[in-house]
């Protein structure tokens, strides 16, 4: 995955577009100074995702978000029998 991916996919979360932005700009150059004026980060920040992309071969894959959810609890029917319950409630009120 490339950082040009990430950047003009429209499904990108805003993290993973900071990240790449910054990367991009600190590969391409970009004094650090203005990157962390544009982007509101530390230098900490811009270092540890420059240097994660470049451990990781330029694969920007390392700059996705590693959270992806969890299984809920509640099995479709319950979830659907609750949503109507509250419907119910609030047009009572």
């Amino acid at each position: 995955m490339t950082l040009d991916e990430i950047i003009n996919n429209p499904q990108s979360d805003s993290r993973e577009l900071k990240r790449a932005l910054v990367v991009k700009m600190d590969q391409s150059g970009v004094p650090r100074s203005e990157i962390k004026s544009n982007f509101n980060v530390l230098d900490s920040f811009i270092s540890r995702w420059s240097c994660s992309y470049i451990a990781n071969n330029k694969d920007a894959s390392v700059l996705l978000l590693g959270y992806k959810g969890r299984i809920g609890y509640l099995t479709k029917e319950q979830h659907q029998e609750i949503l109507t319950y509250l419907e119910e409630e609030n047009s009572i009120q």
